[in-house]
């Protein structure tokens, strides 16, 4: 049986903004990288390691963040800074 064209192509998913902070703390010799376990629990890749990171909610274009003009930079820095927390339990601050 011959494979149609149709099935050839790649699918499209449509695209979801994504974030990911990757936190350090130190310098030289003592720099240190945090990675976040994923839990056994959850479905996709349990027992990970994994930067924290996640997809942009609506909600993240309302966060006004010092000197960031609204648009889509600002809405990835909340995003950010939203998983740290949501994910981590670290608060990001100045």
């Amino acid at each position: 049986m011959p494979v149609r064209p149709s099935r050839l192509r790649p699918r499209v998913r449509p695209h979801r903004s994504r974030a990911v902070v990757v936190l350090v703390r130190g310098q030289g010799d003592g720099l240190e990288v945090f990675w976040a376990l994923r839990s056994d629990a959850v479905s996709y890749m349990p027992g990970f390691r994994s930067f924290v990171g996640g997809t942009v909610d609506p909600e993240d274009a309302a966060l006004p963040i010092d000197g960031t003009p609204a648009g889509p930079e600002r809405e990835l820095m909340a995003c950010a800074l939203r998983e740290a927390f949501e994910e981590a339990g670290v608060l990001v601050g100045v």
